[in-house]
This record gives C-alpha cells, sequence and structure tokens, in this order.
C-alpha cells in the first residue's frame, strides 16, 4: 500500500507525519519504507541518514532509471527503511517537465510498477514537497492514498481546496492506481485556543469522512525529537507520542475498512 503525506504548503507536519506514522506502524511489526522526494530532505535526515552527493538516492531513480532497491538503506530501527532525497532534488521538477518524451508525471510509478517494488513492503509513504509541482504530481501518480497534515488555522484551511482539487486530478491519471483521500490531520494543535477549536469543526463538518479523529497536539517533543533524529516513540512518553500512536491505530482501521469494502465490491 503505498500513500503520499502531501501538502501544497511548508512546515504543516509532513516529515514529521511520514516518519512518526511509519515508525508507528514498524513498532507494530509492519515492513515499511519512506521514499523521501523532497529536495530538503527532511524525512532522511529526521531518519539519522546522511547522504553524499555520490550516494543513490531518488534523484538516481526518476532520471536515471536506477533499480529503487539499489538506492534503500535501511534505518536505526528494525524493519524501517528510507529511499532517501538531497540537494539534487532541486531542479527536479523543471527536469521532469523538459522530458519531451517520457511522461513527466508518471515516473515514479513506472519505477514502482516495473521493479515490484511496493509489494516487498507492507506500507510505502511518499514524503512530498511543499509545491503543486512535477515531483509531487509522480508521488500523487504513484499512490492509492493521501494524507493531507495541515494546521488548524485560516490559511491552510483555505488552501485544502487546492490540494483536494490535485489528489481529485491524480486521480484520473489513467495510471490505474486512482488516488483517494485517506485523511486530513490536524498538526501542531493547540486544544485550548478557540480559533483552533472552531477551525478543526469547520473542516469536520466540511469533509467528515476525510478527516482523521486523531489530532496531533503541539508537544515539545516534536522539535526535541527532530533536533536528535529519533521519532517521538523512541523519546519518553509525551503527548505527542501518544497521539501519534492513535493515528497509527485510526490508520490501520481506515486502510483495513477500505481495502474490505474493496473485496466485496470486486467479489472476491
Amino acid at each position: 500500500m503505498v500513500t503520499a503525506v502531501f501538502n501544497h504548503k511548508g512546515g504543516v507536519g509532513k516529515s514529521t507525519t511520514t516518519v512518526n506514522l511509519a515508525t508507528g506502524l514498524t513498532n507494530r511489526g509492519y515492513k515499511v519504507l519512506v521514499v523521501d522526494m523532497d529536495a530538503q530532505h527532511n524525512a532522511t535526515d529526521y531518519l539519522g541518514l546522511k547522504v553524499s552527493r555520490s550516494d543513490m538516492t531518488i534523484y538516481d531513480v526518476l532520471f536515471d532509471g536506477l533499480d529503487p532497491h539499489k538506492a534503500i538503506y535501511s534505518t536505526a530501527i528494525e524493519g524501517l527503511f528510507c529511499l532517501p532525497a538531497s540537494e539534487r532534488m532541486i531542479n527536479a521538477s523543471l527536469r521532469l517537465n523538459q522530458d519531451q518524451i517520457a511522461i513527466p508525471s508518471a515516473r515514479l510509478f513506472s519505477s514502482f510498477k516495473k521493479f515490484a517494488l511496493s509489494s516487498e513492503y507492507d506500507y510505502v509513504f511518499l514524503d512530498c514537497p511543499s509545491d503543486l509541482d512535477a515531483v509531487s504530481a509522480n508521488a500523487l501518480n504513484a499512490a492509492e492514498y493521501c494524507i493531507v497534515p495541515c494546521f488548524a488555522d485560516r490559511f491552510s484551511k483555505s488552501g485544502l481546496v487546492n490540494v483536494v482539487t490535485a489528489i481529485e486530478k491524480a486521480a484520473e491519471n489513467g495510471c490505474g492506481t486512482e488516488i483517494s483521500l485517506l485523511g486530513i490531520l490536524l498538526c501542531n494543535f493547540r486544544s485550548m485556543t478557540k480559533t483552533a477549536k472552531r477551525n478543526l469543526e469547520e473542516i469536520s463538518s466540511a469533509i467528515p469522512e476525510a478527516t482523521f479523529q486523531t489530532v496531533i497536539r503541539q508537544s515539545a517533543a516534536i522539535p526535541d525529537s527532530i533536533e536528535i533524529c529519533k521519532p517521538v516513540s523512541c523519546l519518553p512518553k509525551s503527548p505527542a507520542s501518544e497521539d501519534f500512536e492513535k493515528l497509527t491505530t485510526e490508520f490501520l482501521v481506515r486502510t483495513n475498512k477500505i481495502a474490505q469494502i474493496t473485496k466485496l465490491a470486486s467479489g472476491k
């Protein structure tokens, strides 16, 4: 199962969500791969990987047809793997759009299909850049589901329309993945403020089926965990570790429910 973690706004918790949800699933015995698609390589750094310019990364997969297995690294967490990114991805979108032969938004999908990558992991997460560009399009076209982290503020709320529209367009890509919105996730949630509560209520009432019941509360444990390159579950118990544990459970419930519905619909 391939899930993109996407929002065109930066600093809303995409990499934090990707790494900590992936870790939560790994802690429950699943084999998980994190694919970092962002030139800022936050997910790569968060997982404690130090990548040099000579190391194979997602860039080589997209532009040189590299077998992605050759660019996957193990992490300090057993069962959790990473296909990293580096600064080489800075001009990736521009280069993708200059390709006159290949479909610029389908390279990742083609690579996953050619090398049967997703079948080797229980869950694959794609940490997307904060742009509606060809790199994000590659992630959305390769994914089955999308999680949208956002803040409970006015700007994030208004930007959700563009994000949902992008997901709907990706669902019509013809690749066969038919991505769907798995859930909107409220991050850095300040439960004591009336504004945050009101925006949460408005988002939940507008798209109730696509809003996670779990919210990730504001917690000092998150910046602390990023600083030492360890997921929050590796630190002493905190509101953040409790929230990501709940998110892991809700993620499994949501994906298993969708899988069951799909199975019934197909008659298998």
